[in-house]
């Protein structure tokens, strides 16, 4: 399977992963590792975030759109081939 991002600008790169929203292949440079935290709920409706957090992938497109739901509650992670591109982007957007 060909990464959709670099499909569009003309390259081949191989996918890796498929983003969580959109379903689009990415390759290691395109692919948004971001961890989700889960939660349970006990007796009287008392939600309690557990200790360990699932791991999604999202393509940059699909990042922007939820961006605003995901800043609020979820920590990130990137890829290491992107590490630096989202650094900026929150340099800029801070």
């Amino acid at each position: 399977m060909v990464c959709y991002e670099c499909q569009q600008a003309g390259k081949s790169r191989d996918a890796v992963a498929l983003c969580h929203h959109c379903s689009a292949a990415l390759c290691s440079e395109h692919a948004l590792v971001l961890s989700d935290p889960v939660t349970t709920e006990y007796l009287m409706c008392e939600r309690v975030v557990l200790p360990l957090r699932a791991r999604f992938f999202l393509c940059g497109t699909c990042r922007e759109a939820l961006r605003q739901k995901f800043d609020n509650y979820r920590e990130e992670a990137t890829a290491p081939a992107v590490t630096a591109r989202v650094q900026e982007e929150h340099a800029a957007s801070a």
